[in-house]
């Protein structure tokens, strides 16, 4: 009975002086630093317009600095251009639809903007810039192997629409004519139907963008014409 109780003594003894070997790190499955994203003032573009977002770093337990970070967004490449691909002390490797942000150097402030992403809303369509990971700490090594992972906060979400382009038609010859839809987005197609005043015959029919660039225009020989409109309109 005492010999087992030796044993079981010198096995538990074995256990706390192996768990106490173990760096702290190894212990936390996540870190108290968080990674926030700011939100945009509105979520909605247009195609050519660019939104920033900033990235903030933040701890929940009261530290004020840190000096190391390697985080990775990502998006839809084909409705989002990551415009910010070189950010002045920090290595930006950008993949479609990622990209990832490295940093080691001199202290930065918990609560402060780390650094900020751009992008150009390049086509229509709903996308989300997701912080996939992120680990903050304070030694050169942690993105590495030191820092668990920092808590991330937030998503982004984004809509993108194109311009809506009113369409206007003269005709000076007295006729008829009737534009469909009234009112068309870049890729839309749009139908033109010509009357005629009396006596007179439809010879051309001329369709030019907003920046005076003829539009090729097809026509079914029955007094109907269609056009697409261009994606150099919006």
């Amino acid at each position: 009975m005492k010999t087992n109780l030796k044993r079981l003594l010198s096995l538990l003894f074995a256990c706390v002086m192996l768990i106490s070997l173990l760096p702290m790190e190894a212990l936390a499955a996540t870190s108290n630093f968080t990674v926030t994203m700011k939100e945009p003032a509105d979520n909605n573009l247009e195609i050519g317009e660019t939104v920033s977002i900033p990235v903030i770093v933040g701890h929940t337990e009261g530290v004020t600095s840190y000096n190391s970070f390697d985080m990775r967004f990502t998006y839809d490449a084909s409705i989002l251009e990551l415009t910010s691909t070189t950010i002045s002390g920090m290595s930006v490797t950008v993949n479609k639809g990622t990209v990832r942000v490295l940093r080691y150097g001199s202290d930065l402030a918990v609560g402060k903007t780390a650094f900020t992403l751009t992008f150009k809303a390049i086509k229509s369509g709903e996308t989300t810039i997701r912080a996939a990971a992120a680990k903050v700490g304070i030694r050169e090594t942690a993105q590495e192997k030191d820092a668990a992972d920092a808590v991330i906060l937030n998503d982004i979400p984004l809509k993108v629409t194109a311009d809506t382009y009113k369409i206007n038609v003269a005709d000076t010859s007295g006729g008829t004519v009737t534009v469909s839809p009234k009112e068309s987005q870049a890729g839309t197609r749009v139908e033109i139907k010509v009357t005629p005043k009396s006596g007179y015959e439809m010879k051309t029919l001329t369709v030019t963008d907003a920046n005076g660039k003829n539009v090729s225009v097809n026509t079914d020989n029955n007094g109907k014409y269609s056009f697409v409109m261009p994606e150099s309109d919006v």
